[in-house]
């Protein structure tokens, strides 16, 4: 697998909370790339790199979901 198979790569880093973005975006269709994983005294994350053609990118990436949280987020005032 080459980048230039990619329209679009996005690299993450995460720990638990962060994880259901890179769900979201393997449900949707992206590929996983790479992971590395890191541990300290204290957490463990990775880095996840993912990768998406063009018709997945435009059906669901990174930018959506946060506008979606952001939307949901906003008080009713």
């Amino acid at each position: 697998m080459e980048y230039e198979d990619f329209y679009q790569v996005e690299s993450f880093m995460a720990m638990h909370d962060e994880e259901k973005y890179v769900n979201d975006l393997l449900k949707s269709g992206w590929k996983l790339i790479s992971v590395i994983q890191f541990k300290d005294d204290y957490n463990a994350y990775g880095k996840y790199v993912l990768g998406a053609d063009k018709s997945t990118f435009e059906k669901r990436n990174f930018q959506m979901i946060r506008d979606e949280e952001n939307n949901q987020d906003k008080l009713p005032f």
